[in-house]
């Protein structure tokens, strides 16, 4: 038995933890009352570890930089990231589907509510589609296009639009040399931005 100078109780050896400084080598306080005193502490501690943080910043972001740069954690990171996948995939899959279920749901619901501010957009943009088509421009190859869209979205199961090069919205024409078939996720990302946009923005990061 050994007393605890914590809570002054006699205890079995088993409930201290060892300490080679010690005579005994022994912990001078039992494991329950050890665990107390973290517990109780673990705000403190916290709070005292966000305001170093805070006052050091650039120092913290200097070593994650340095830390991240070198091969073992990156090797680390990417056994993490594997292991992480293995195990909550299934979950993270079940996750997105059903964030973007809601986000439909959310879109179908705003067309509700919005519907002829949507049917009006829609007859804009035609007009402006058919401002912006010049007397030389090809109706064949143009419906070529969109047909093309239509056979890589059925062959591939993912939606594919016909997306203006340069964008009609910065002056654009609506011409068969104008024209590309792109997935609908990279045509949103794409948006009114030309091709030589988006190399500068991608360069510069």
């Amino acid at each position: 038995m050994k007393n605890c100078t914590k809570c002054m109780v006699d205890k079995a050896f088993s409930l201290f933890s060892t300490n080679k400084k010690s005579r005994d080598g022994l912990h001078s306080w039992c494991r329950p009352c050890v665990n107390a005193q973290r517990v109780e502490k673990r705000d403190v501690y916290a709070k005292a570890a966000k305001v170093w943080v805070q006052n050091n910043l650039e120092h913290v972001q200097t070593l994650f930089k340095a830390r991240a740069a070198t091969p073992e954690y990156k090797k680390m990171k990417a056994l993490s990231d594997k292991k992480y996948r293995d195990t909550q995939g299934a979950a993270l899959k079940l996750k997105k589907q059903n964030y973007y279920a809601d986000k439909q749901h959310l879109r179908r619901a705003e067309y509700t509510r919005n519907k002829q501010g949507y049917i009006a957009r829609a007859y804009q943009r035609l007009y402006k589609i058919k401002s912006l088509t010049p007397a030389n421009a090809d109706k064949t190859k143009i419906q070529w296009f969109y047909a093309e869209a239509q056979r890589q979205t059925d062959l591939l199961g993912i939606k594919h639009e016909v997306d203006h090069i340069f964008p009609i919205c910065k002056g654009g024409l609506h011409h068969q040399d104008n024209l590309q078939v792109l997935p609908w996720l990279a045509n949103r990302k794409k948006g009114g931005r030309t091709l030589e946009k988006i190399i500068d923005m991608k360069a510069k990061k």
